[in-house]
């Protein structure tokens, strides 16, 4: 099965600007990343993945409804939606274990600061 894709633009995956909403910009952000990084990396299969244009970009998100991965992961990263509205996480780790979690093969840290970017003038 090919990777479907989905054209939405810019303005509907992230907020207008990140201080606009900073805990969905962060999600999202979250999901993009670790989606592309898996899809990159070929770690589950492509049927795992739904392909998206953002900004002329090629991108990928984890298929919700597909069993094997993608949507066992995006479940997961959703449960961080709670600590994102709260602003209560500062680091999410992302790893990819052998045969257990003592056994890590790789890893992404994303470090995260509900600061603004920019000072309204």
């Amino acid at each position: 099965m090919a990777a479907s894709v989905n054209k939405d633009p810019w303005i509907q995956t992230f907020p207008q600007h990140p201080d606009d909403n900073p805990s969905a910009f962060f999600l999202r952000l979250t999901i993009l990343a670790i989606s592309n990084y898996c899809h990159g990396r070929k770690i589950l299969p492509p049927q795992c993945f739904k392909k998206r244009i953002i900004e002329s970009h090629e991108l990928y998100t984890f298929e919700k409804e597909v069993e094997g991965g993608g949507k066992e992961l995006m479940s997961a990263i959703l449960q961080l939606k709670h600590v994102f509205t709260t602003k209560t996480v500062s680091t999410v780790i992302f790893m990819v274990c052998g045969t257990s979690v003592d056994d890590p093969i790789e890893s992404l840290y994303f470090n995260f600061s509900f600061d603004p970017v920019l000072q309204p003038t």
